[in-house]
Formats: structure tokens, sequence, C-alpha cells
């Protein structure tokens, strides 16, 4: 319900908006936080739009709603989902690469009796950063002849949907190519005790990788990680892109009427929910390691990425590490904010078919942030 007081900070937000964003003068309380963030939402640039709003604590109670459970539009804040599930599902210490394991060490002459083992780490970087450095390891090692099987086990990238047939293949052929005799054939399979490592092919640390995906957001990269996770963990007859918010339900958060078609936010067809997105974030920040490799691959205020230009010299610069989503009439903001180090708010603020100006949304999206930003600078004024 929007009362006479939101009313009156939205005709006071119709003046600050189109000049500046600027922090309020003074800390905020709970229920100045509160009032505040209804005042924006109730601006008449916002008038028609249909919005969501959700702000929540670490520990999951609600400082705000408003329409928090309106599926929306989410565009790039499909990034945050997706980079999430990596961190909950790979890990946060992950590196992607490849590694080629043996039951018994090759005999001086170059022969391997027994099969050659290829695990996969499903690298998005491609095939070529992967199989072959193996292959030219191998063959820098001396092996020359395997008599039995190149045996793949898991996706050695994005592409391979079929637990590791198609990269034993390649690495079959890219050993052929280089001389070496295969006695066996390139099948799917499990891998025994096999306790020689022959070769390791290093690729990039997820928490790298989410740099390089969000801070710029990156639709490409989003969605090769995306596939990813689906190589890896989905139905590989099958993938499903629903996958993952299947995911986040046994998690227990609540994903009824949800679309999720892609890994970037590129399609306008993904449907997310305020409440959905802020139960991802809190769900990663109860691990200090996970919250890291989430949070600073996100942009932060004032500092970098796509938020560089924005809210600088306001309380929410340094503090506030969020997603920015944008399509045509689409316009969202979702991330942390946090003081001291540890994460103090979650929140989510998805905004569609609003008639203003992008960058008039922009603006009201900003004094939300700072308004938080200040309204934690209060809270943890003692820590």
């Amino acid at each position: 319900m929007i009362t006479p007081r939101c009313r009156l900070l939205a005709a006071l937000c119709l003046l600050l908006i189109p000049l500046t964003v600027a922090s309020p003068a003074s800390a905020l309380t709970r229920d100045q936080l509160r009032n505040t963030l209804a005042g924006y939402l109730a601006h008449s640039s916002l008038r028609g739009a249909s919005l969501g709003c959700h702000v929540q604590t670490p520990e999951g109670q609600e400082i705000y709603s408003y329409y928090s459970r309106r599926a929306l539009i989410p565009a790039s804040n499909v990034k945050l989902v997706v980079s999430a599930s990596a961190v909950e599902l790979f890990g946060p210490q992950y590196v992607f690469g490849g590694q080629v394991w043996s039951e018994t060490a090759p005999g001086p002459d170059g022969l391997l009796e027994g099969n050659l083992y290829l695990v996969g780490h499903a690298n998005p970087d491609g095939t070529q950063s992967v199989i072959w450095p193996l292959a030219r390891a191998l063959q820098s090692k001396g092996l020359r002849q395997i008599n039995g099987d190149v045996v793949g086990i898991g996706p050695v990238t994005a592409a391979d949907h079929d637990h590791g047939l198609q990269s034993a293949r390649r690495l079959a052929e890219a050993l052929s190519q280089l001389g070496l005799q295969i006695r066996g054939q390139a099948r799917d399979g499990f891998c025994p005790r096999a306790p020689v490592l022959l070769a390791e092919s290093q690729g990039p640390s997820l928490s790298a990788y989410l740099k390089r995906t969000n801070k710029l957001s990156e639709n490409r990269l989003a969605q090769r990680l995306f596939d990813s996770l689906l190589a890896c963990y989905a139905d590989p007859r099958q993938p499903d892109p629903g996958f993952l918010l299947r995911y986040w339900s046994l998690r227990g958060l609540d994903t009824s009427g949800l679309i999720l078609v892609d890994g970037s936010g590129y399609s306008r067809e993904n449907r997310l929910t305020a409440a959905f997105l802020t139960g991802v974030l809190v769900s990663t920040a109860q691990s200090p390691s996970a919250y890291t490799a989430l949070s600073r691959s996100l942009p932060s205020a004032g500092v970098d990425g796509t938020l560089r230009g924005r809210m600088r010299a306001t309380a929410a610069e340094g503090c506030v590490w969020a997603k920015t989503g944008t399509l045509l009439r689409v316009s969202c903001l979702s991330g942390y904010v946090e003081r001291n180090g540890p994460p103090r708010l979650a929140f989510s603020l998805l905004m569609n078919g609003y008639s203003c100006t992008p960058g008039t949304v922009r603006r009201v999206q900003d004094q939300m942030a700072i308004a938080m930003a200040q309204y934690v600078k209060a809270q943890t004024a003692e820590d």
C-alpha cells in the first residue's frame, strides 16, 4: 500500500533523481529505510511499470518487500543464478581443466599396458585449451603406445553432453596425430583405482572466470558456464535449462512460476522473482569462501565493471556489489551491501515495462542502493 508518507517521499525523489544520486543526509533506521524504498518505488517515472523489490539480511530476515514474488524479466540478473549455482556445485576453489590417469606407469619403452583415463573438469573455454595440452604433455613424457582404451570420464568441456565419449575421441585423435598408437578404442566409462597422474591441464579458476563474466556482463561467457553446469549435472541426453531451478527448489527456495531458458539473461522469456534472487544470494552468503567468490565477481559501485560510473562519492561506493541487467524496458540490480567485510544485506530490484528513460530508472535504483548503504552504515557503526 502506498501511504501519504510514501507519496511525499516520491515527490522529493522527483526533484532528486534528474539532478543527483547523492546519499540521504543522515543514516537511516529500519522504518526510515522501508519508507524511503517505498517512496522511490512510488516515483511518478515508474507509474505503470511492473516492479519487484526484496531486501533481507544474510540470516534471512526480511527488511522490505514489494511484489517480491512477482515473476519478471531479470535480464542479466540470470548471471547471478548461474554464478551462484557454479559456486555451490563446483565449489568456490574449483579449477577448470583436465587430467589423464593410468593404473600403472608407462614402461621405459613408452608402452602403457592398460587404459588411459581422461578426467574432465567441464572447461567452459573450449576443447583446444584442454585436449591438445594433455596430448602434448603425454608425448613429451615419451608415451608411444597405449595397449588399452582411452576412457573419458565426465565432460572435459562445456560442449560435452555425453559424460566423456566425445572428449575421449578427441584425445585419441590428437594422440594419433602426434604419432602415438592406440590399440584399444575411445569410449566413456568409469575410472577404477588409477594412482598414476600422467598429465594435467590447468584452466581458469572458477573465481577468475566469474570475474570475467560478471564485471562487464559477458553473455557468451555466462552461457558457456551454464553449459558446463548442464554438462556435469543435468541429463546428458536432454540438457534442460530448468535444471538450475530444480536445484534451488531442493535447497528450499520457491521456484513456482519461474522460467530459465538461457544462462546469460538475453532471452525475454526468462522469469525470476526478487525473492528468489535474494534467496540465492543469502544461501551463497552462508559460506565465507562462496560469498567471496560470488560477490567479488560482481561490479562494485563507483569502482569497476558496469557500476563504475554509478554511485560514486556516496555511501554505496565500494560497499555495494551488484549485478546489473538491461534489456529494452527492463532494468534490474541485485546483489549485496556489505560493511567492514561481511555482507549485511542482500537485495533485488527488478523493473519491467517502464516508460521513462533507462537513465532515470538507474538513478532510482542508485538512490535505493545508497539508502540501503546508509542503513547498513548506521547499523554497523559500532563494529
